[in-house]
């Protein structure tokens, strides 16, 4: 079977994110974009497939990009944050994906969300063993997270059907 890198949890426990549900009500009820359009806040392409090395890492990847959204919504600029830094912390495997909640808690709970030029999918990555190092994060580069925690509370939930 082909893995496309996002692994689809039986969510039945709190360790899963059952009480993450969309409807449970705990983010509100709030219409932020009562246009629904959020195409002029949506942030830079960034391919997790970059010359032939896949990650794997589609639930960083798209995790950030809809952090990267909201903040480009309420903030008016347009940020970029490191997909590499987010796959290493939330133990994403190179040849198998991740679980989109294990990655959100690992956001909500670390000191993950930092500037892409701290730690870029740069072109001295050949394989995607490298594009996982270091592991793990040293206290240097996790530091880096710190105002992006200091300043936002991630909370998530599932939309499912």
């Amino acid at each position: 079977m082909k893995q496309y890198g996002l692994i689809i949890p039986e969510i039945t426990t709190p360790e899963q994110g059952v009480e993450h549900f969309l409807g449970s009500k705990k983010l509100g009820t709030i219409v932020i974009n009562p246009s629904g359009d959020w195409t002029q806040y949506l942030p830079t392409k960034e391919p997790q497939n970059t010359r032939d090395i896949e990650t794997q890492n589609c639930s960083g990847f798209g995790t950030l990009n809809a952090i990267e959204t909201l903040e480009n919504f309420y903030q008016k600029g347009i940020y970029d944050h490191s997909d590499r830094a987010v796959g290493i912390a939330a133990g994403t495997k190179p040849y198998a994906g991740n679980d989109p909640h294990v990655v959100a808690e690992t956001i909500r709970k670390q000191t993950v969300v930092m500037d892409e030029a701290v730690l870029p999918f740069s072109d001295d990555i050949k394989t995607p063993d490298q594009y996982y190092l270091p592991n793990p994060l040293p206290i240097d580069i996790l530091a880096q997270g710190q105002p992006w925690a200091d300043e936002w509370d991630l909370k998530h939930e599932w939309v499912w059907t």
